[in-house]
């Protein structure tokens, strides 16, 4: 499945200002990235060599959010800067590191890890915890490659998606309750 017909133009997080340094927040810069994607008509966004610590990203159709093997998205310690999901019934999972709805064409792939850096968001009751990835409504979804890591919550949750392909993704997250690696509601083939 190509995400789309412009799958060569990449869009480097670096060119937005990006430091990937593991202490700056890049939030503004991947975001901006994505955008201009999104803007030109689609392609990859690319995430190299690097932490880049962030907020929620909001991903757009025919943008592949790609992490190459030198690449780790890190989420925030500020739950507010997560991207929120409002239809969600539960106030305490409804925050996303990497949020997309009523896309298509949409990808997160390399070989990268994002890291949800669960471990900084308490577990008692009202607490809000960030899932990693969160995908609504979307259609034409690849997810592929990626460790989706130590989320606060669910990993990877597909929500109303259609013409879904998960392969080769991997998951290791088991710092909080609730760490349901792959949670799939109401999508089809």
């Amino acid at each position: 499945m190509s995400v789309n017909d412009k799958a060569g133009e990449l869009f480097d997080v670096r060119e937005f200002g990006a430091l990937g340094d593991g202490r700056t927040d890049d939030t503004v810069a991947i975001q901006a990235g994505v955008d201009a994607c999104a803007a030109a008509g689609g392609g990859i966004v690319r995430l190299h060599r690097g932490t880049f610590v962030s907020g929620g990203v909001r991903l757009r159709s025919h943008v592949e959010f790609r992490l190459t093997s030198s690449a780790v998205l890190r989420g925030a310690a500020e739950v507010a800067s997560y991207v929120p999901d409002e239809r969600v019934p539960y106030p305490w999972i409804n925050r996303s590191l990497l949020f997309a709805e009523d896309c298509e064409h949409v990808a997160v792939s390399g070989s990268g890890v994002i890291d949800g850096g669960g471990i900084q968001f308490g577990t008692a009751e009202g607490n809000v915890r960030p899932v990693a990835v969160r995908l609504r409504g979307c259609r034409e979804v690849r997810i592929s490659d990626a460790l989706v890591k130590d989320a606060a919550a669910f990993a990877v949750h597909l929500i109303q998606c259609r013409q879904v392909r998960v392969e080769g993704l991997r998951i290791d997250s088991q710092v909080r309750p609730n760490n349901d690696g792959l949670d799939i509601d109401g999508c089809q083939g």
